[in-house]
């Protein structure tokens, strides 16, 4: 069974992919040739709407997965996804190994907006704090909608110990409920296009502020409480 590789200080550990990763990780990848080429709560009645961009805002996403590489050897690191408000995305080919073959394309703007929506409703906006480790790979998701911005970091690893202890600390355990359904509530997102976005910009081109060849130079990397 596939499993994601899950990090903490120095060593891997598998963690079984759900269901809906599982799916999300299918949709980007058989619709893209495997080779690259050459060359809370929204309103009652239904989700909230998307946030439309606005001048000051410039062509930021409105959800952002980046992973932050610690001191292990070959960590993972960069751009998991990102999904702009009007249904354009970009996202690592394999989730696996973020901010490498990438690819991009296109979103029902019904299902973002179910995205957005689910979210909410999984806690993301409440009264949490991020939890990193020192010298730990984290990953960070930044979400906005119509009612407001945020950014919460995790290590994404459960061994006790490594950011709280699931078998004394309840709060840490609705923490990490919050943010897999969340994940859920992402992972659930369908693209209805996609394409390798190296061949439709080139190995040093950009992409809505994202350049190939120096993707930590990203403006709207998330950080602590927004972009």
């Amino acid at each position: 069974m596939p499993i994601e590789r899950s990090w903490s200080v120095g060593r891997r550990r598998p963690r079984r992919l759900a269901g809906p990763q599982l799916a999300f990780m299918a949709l980007l990848i058989g619709g893209c040739d495997a080779r690259p080429p050459t060359a809370s709560n929204g309103p009652a009645g239904g989700p909230p709407p998307i946030a439309p961009a606005t001048a000051d805002a410039g062509d930021r996403p409105c959800l952002v997965i980046w992973h932050t590489p610690g001191n292990a050897i070959a960590a993972p690191a960069g751009l998991e996804l990102a999904v702009w408000p009007d249904g354009v995305f970009m996202a690592a080919a394999d989730r696996l190994t973020p901010g490498q073959r990438l690819v991009s394309g296109a979103l029902d703007a019904a299902d973002l907006a179910a995205a957005l929506a689910g979210v909410r409703a999984a806690g993301f906006f409440g009264s949490w704090r991020s939890i990193a480790v020192a010298d730990a790979n984290a990953t960070t998701i930044y979400v906005r909608d119509s009612q407001g911005e945020r950014s919460l970091t995790w290590t994404e690893d459960l061994v006790p110990g490594v950011g709280g202890d699931l078998n004394r600390d309840a709060r840490y355990r609705a923490f990490v409920r919050m943010w897999r359904r969340a994940r859920a509530a992402i992972d659930g997102l369908s693209p209805t296009t996609c394409e390798w976005l190296e061949g439709r910009v080139g190995p040093t081109g950009s992409f809505r502020g994202y350049r190939l060849d120096q993707p930590w130079e990203t403006k709207w990397i998330p950080r602590a409480g927004g972009l």
